[in-house]
């Protein structure tokens, strides 16, 4: 949980200048300064950094240059889908008054960015996930009402499930699902098991084929439960998670509080982008797919997202659910 905090030292190095160098594991990396401030920096970059990962910064001030050690607090796609824009805050290092010209050298770089023709694909992605949203929610009303009715049915307790869990930069937020388990069940079953999945694709490599990423026998799962879950039909709550903005219908699931504890600096980055209710891994192999193909998948999509990724995956979707023996 504390492992960002104990790096024993920098894993990159930035100049900050007319323009970034950065050195990481002896590769140059092209970046510019976006913003600049006394507790912090932002810039565009090639690469997408880590969540937490620690950054010497030498930063030229025009009469001097100071080092600074830093700290990635948030990494996404970059403007107009060009490379990534990442925000450092400073973690040590001689205080520093930052002044307008700090930033002045960049303005005709950013003018020529303005000047790209572009639209904004964040703000569409965002429009096509409302409207189908709405639309799917009330096409699936009938069936709404007839799975609550079967829930009360089936087994005590409430209609819908609420779950803290980590969206984009891990900011929390209550994650809704039909309720698929008994009340009241004890959550330290699902725990244990991700922690002992997790730790094992750590100890066994990037490829662990061994772990599959869902629990397969869950005796909290009621007899209504297994179908709502091998139907993904538990999942129909969260298109309000993305009308509230927590969620896209297109993106990494997003994972347990408890689950990030054990997650490596590689495994943070599917903090990097709004979560979703399907993704890339979903559509290859559901709940069959191990944790560290999952984890590929998702970066993979974080690195190569565009708005026909989301359409093709969508499309996949239905396809992938019809494939009842591979959900658990």
């Amino acid at each position: 949980m504390t492992e960002r905090r104990q790096a024993s030292r920098p894993v990159a190095y930035f100049f900050v200048e007319a323009a970034v160098i950065m050195q990481k594991d002896n590769r140059l990396i092209n970046a510019v300064t976006e913003n600049i401030s006394s507790k912090g920096i932002k810039v565009l970059c090639d690469e997408l950094l880590s969540l937490g990962e620690r950054i010497i910064l030498s930063i030229n001030l025009g009469n001097e240059t100071v080092e600074k050690e830093a700290e990635v607090v948030w990494c996404e796609k970059g403007p107009f889908g060009k490379g990534f824009s990442a925000g450092l805050n400073f973690l040590s290092g001689p205080s520093i008054a930052v002044d307008s010209y700090a930033t002045d050298s960049f303005v005709s770089y950013l003018k020529d960015k303005a000047a790209e023709p572009a639209v904004n694909l964040s703000l569409c992605k965002r429009f096509m996930d409302i409207s189908l949203s709405l639309l799917l929610l009330f096409l699936l009303l009938p069936l709404i009402l007839l799975v609550s009715l079967l829930i009360k049915i089936d087994s005590p307790g409430p209609i819908f499930y609420g779950q803290w869990r980590a969206g984009k930069y891990g900011k929390k937020f209550v994650f809704y699902k039909f309720r698929s388990m008994y009340h009241k069940n004890d959550q330290k079953i699902h725990n244990k098991y991700a922690k002992e999945l997790i730790l094992d694709s750590h100890r066994f490599g990037w490829i662990n084929n061994k772990a599959v990423y869902k629990l397969i026998r869950d005796s909290r799962i009621t007899k209504f439960g297994h179908i709502l879950r091998k139907l993904s039909i538990d999942e129909i709550p969260q298109f309000f998670n993305v009308i509230k903005g927590d969620m896209s219908i297109v993106g990494p699931r997003p994972p347990i509080l408890y689950e990030l504890e054990f997650y490596n600096p590689q495994e943070r980055k599917r903090l990097l982008a709004r979560p979703g209710i399907t993704g890339l891994w979903q559509t290859s192999g559901r709940s069959t797919t191990t944790f560290s193909k999952m984890i590929e998948l998702d970066l993979k999509y974080i690195q190569t997202w565009s708005l026909g990724l989301d359409f093709k995956i969508m499309l996949k979707t239905p396809a992938a659910i019809l494939k009842i023996n591979e959900a658990y």
